[in-house]
């Protein structure tokens, strides 16, 4: 897909647009491609002789006119080898004038000539392109080359990416053939309209000019054939790349920023173009004068690219079906757990910073050691804002506070220590007070049906095993009224089951030992409890799972069963308690379960 630029930079200066409505709709302005040694046939020969037949034309409807469009092929071939995708790409190419000028006026186009290069991959004497080209010949005629053979071959048998030699297209078969064919004629009608609108900008293809060129026509396909095989395989491409790589050396996978542009407004996409350098090629210039578009057309000038950078980490650019183009990856994320932390960034420009921290242990002061780059933070799902905070807000000790960090420098940097974080106040992961409700002090059972339910709940979510069998002794709790107290079972087991489609899994949760707590409560006679563990006395309480995964055809065990420690909490939060003469009943809120579940106390002394 593309552009043939040696005749594109020699042809463009020549261009005429706007040659009146007479000649432009004339069928003898289209060069005559049986004349040996002529523009049309030196634009696609390399070697041999070379002649054509014309197949089909029709009149292509754009905006408030239309234009005329061929299908021609050599005469070495016969019509019965593309007779089944002439229409595709007439259909095609109308489709896509039809999809560009409903959203914005891409101008009067000029004529369209479609050259069909042999599907069996026969030797002919013309340049080859992978799939497709395009280039403006003549005054305004744009000729689009179709490579079958290609298209067919490496959506049949699959291809390696042009753009990353260790990524593989996805292999659809040859239900996404149509769909291809009509997604290249759109790609390459595409850089007809580039190439009509602005030659001078146009004529630095493959100069540093590929990330718009190519990028956006990709786009203007995808919005003719949304999410085809390659155009996904582009989206990924540049969730693996815009971290590294600059948009101004993209290509094809810088779609996902014209995405971005055309959901602002699709004659930003044409502004851009034609904000692009005229004269001096490569990447420099061309992000030149994307700044220069950008702090002057932009609602929020250069602060726009960082909408950008965020919009797309939190997935909010979709494509034409509104359907989200793809999501971003943060990678392993920086955890800050100990007394002090700190955030380096080494990026070049037009690239996108993405990390994720994991802020544990405690309260953190965070100080930005640089005035010179602002990061954007967020809790994920919430608004992005910037500068950072003087302090985290004090979070659950028993899960990290999570920030998102994003950044889209427009010049390289290079900092150490860009954040530091500086423990401000340590983590108390359980605080017992002096209030206690006497009510709860003594020695109780726990009713053994109720904390089942509890367990299973809490420790195998997914069981659906509606009579759970239950065995071994008693679970007991004790209350004394000085705040300490302890938890005592005599090798209490529950098995249980869950099922999902074909396999079983049987689970056995068994529970021993003594556990030193400390307790206090809030309430009087209700109220909130709290318990924690008591590192000052020994413990040897254990909770202890074991799964077996079975096959319910075959009742063979796919998963040998392993048994595994669980990890005792140091706390257990949200728990509320009512008292009811010698009953005690305990609700465990916030466990995710669509009914809080609860253990039910019986008091023994």
């Amino acid at each position: 897909m593309k552009t043939i630029a040696p005749l594109l930079a020699a042809l463009a200066a020549c261009l005429v647009f706007g040659l009146g409505t007479a000649q432009a709709s004339d069928p003898d302005a289209f060069l005559d491609c049986t004349v040996q040694g002529g523009e049309f046939s030196k634009t696609v020969m390399s070697t041999g002789e070379w002649s054509c037949a014309e197949m089909s034309r029709r009149q292509i409807s754009s905006g408030a006119g239309s234009f005329p469009a061929r299908i021609v092929r050599s005469v070495q071939i016969a019509d019965d080898n593309f007779k089944t995708v002439t229409p595709q790409l007439l259909d095609g190419l109308e489709l896509a004038f039809k999809t560009w000028t409903s959203s914005v006026d891409i101008g009067f186009p000029g004529r369209i000539t479609i050259l069909l290069l042999d599907p069996a991959g026969d030797d002919m004497p013309v340049k080859l392109p992978e799939h497709g080209a395009a280039a403006v010949i003549g005054q305004s005629e744009c000729l689009i080359e179709v490579n079958l053979a290609g298209i067919t071959t490496d959506l049949t048998n699959g291809k390696k990416s042009s753009d990353d030699p260790d990524a593989w297209i996805i292999q659809p078969g040859a239900s996404e053939i149509p769909r291809q064919i009509q997604k290249v004629v759109a790609h390459e009608a595409a850089h007809c309209v580039q190439t009509w609108r602005n030659p001078k900008q146009a004529a630095l293809t493959g100069k540093g000019a590929d990330w718009w060129m190519e990028g956006s026509a990709e786009m203007m396909a995808s919005l003719v054939v949304p999410r085809a095989n390659t155009t996904m395989e582009r989206y990924k491409q540049f969730d693996k790349d815009s971290g590294e790589l600059p948009l101004t050396t993209m290509s094809y996978q810088s779609i996902v920023f014209w995405q971005w542009l055309w959901n602002q407004s699709p004659q930003k996409v044409l502004d851009v173009w034609s904000a692009m350098p005229t004269a001096q090629p490569g990447a420099p210039a061309q992000a030149l004068a994307l700044k220069a578009y950008f702090e002057s057309a932009m609602p929020k000038g250069l602060e726009s690219f960082q909408d950008f950078a965020q919009s797309y980490l939190d997935g909010k650019i979709t494509d034409v079906t509104g359907a989200v183009i793809s999501a971003a990856e943060y990678g392993e994320p920086l955890q800050i757990d100990g007394e002090t932390g700190q955030l380096d960034v080494d990026m070049t420009a037009f690239t996108i910073y993405r990390r994720q921290l994991l802020i544990s242990g405690g309260d953190y002061k965070v100080a930005n050691l640089s005035n010179s780059v602002a990061l954007a933070y967020a809790e994920p799902g919430a608004a992005w804002a910037k500068p950072v905070p003087e302090h985290t807000p004090p979070g659950d000790c028993s899960k990290p506070l999570t920030w998102n960090v994003a950044l889209m420098p427009l010049e390289p940097v290079k900092l150490q220590g860009l954040l530091s974080f500086t423990r401000d106040k340590p983590c108390t992961a359980c605080i017992v007070t002096d209030k206690r409700d006497q009510c709860l002090a003594g020695l109780w059972r726990l009713d053994k049906p109720a904390l089942t339910k509890l367990l299973v709940t809490m420790l195998a979510a997914d069981a659906n095993d509606a009579d759970p069998t239950i065995g071994g002794g008693d679970f007991l709790i004790t209350f004394d009224g000085t705040g300490q107290g302890q938890w005592s079972s005599d090798s209490f087991q529950i098995f249980t089951s869950a099922t999902q489609e074909k396999l079983r899994a049987d689970i056995w949760i068994g529970t021993g030992g003594d556990l030193p707590i400390k307790w206090s409560s809030f309430g009087n006679g209700s109220g909130n409890l709290k318990m924690c563990r008591d590192p000052a006395r020994e413990d040897s309480f254990s909770i202890q799972t074991m799964v077996t995964m079975i096959d319910r055809e075959t009742q063979a065990i796919v998963i040998k069963p392993v048994v595994t420690d669980v990890p005792l909490p140091d706390e257990i939060p949200q728990l509320a308690y009512a008292c009811n003469g010698d009953t005690v009943t305990l609700t465990a809120q916030g466990t995710g379960a669509t009914t809080d579940p609860q253990w039910v106390l019986h008091r023994v002394k």
